[in-house]
C-alpha cells in the first residue's frame, strides 16, 4: 500500500502506514499472547478481558480497513496519466477485494464461526476432515 500511495496526488502515505503498523502490531501481540497460553486468540469470550480484547481486535480491523477503503476511494477518483491503464485498474479492484473480503471477516466474527452459512465443525474440510 506504501508503494501504491506514492502515486496518489498530495497524499501523505506516513500517517497510513503508522496506523496499520499500530493497529495491526497490536493484533499481532495479542495474538502472539494468547498463542503462548496456548489460549484462542479468535471468538474467545470466556472471561471479560478476552471479550473486550477480541472486541478490540475486531475495531482494528474495521479502522485499518475503512482506511484503505479511503485509499481506494482516492484510486478511483484520481486520473494517472504516467500510469498505464492496466495497472491503474489493478491496484483498484485489488484494494477493493481487499476491502469486501475484509468486511466479510467482520460477518464471520460477529457471527462467532469460521465460516459464513456453513456448519463450524470443520466437518466440510475434505483434507483434514
Amino acid at each position: 500500500m506504501a508503494w501504491y500511495c506514492h502515486y496518489l496526488f498530495d497524499f501523505n502515505v506516513t500517517p497510513f502506514n503508522w496506523t496499520v503498523i499500530t493497529l495491526f502490531g497490536f493484533e499481532l501481540i495479542y495474538i502472539i499472547f494468547q498463542a503462548s497460553k496456548g489460549q484462542l486468540s479468535h471468538f474467545n469470550i470466556s472471561t471479560p478481558t478476552y471479550s473486550l480484547l477480541y472486541s478490540l481486535m475486531g475495531l482494528v480491523a474495521v479502522l485499518v480497513t475503512l482506511y484503505t477503503a479511503y485509499i481506494g476511494l482516492l484510486f478511483f477518483t484520481q486520473s494517472f496519466p504516467n500510469l498505464p491503464t492496466y495497472y491503474v485498474w489493478s491496484i483498484r479492484l485489488g484494494i477493493l477485494i481487499f476491502v469486501i473480503f475484509s468486511f466479510e471477516g467482520g460477518l464471520m466474527g460477529s457471527r462467532m464461526n469460521h465460516s459464513v452459512g456453513a456448519i463450524n465443525d470443520n466437518s466440510n474440510w475434505w483434507i483434514v476432515g
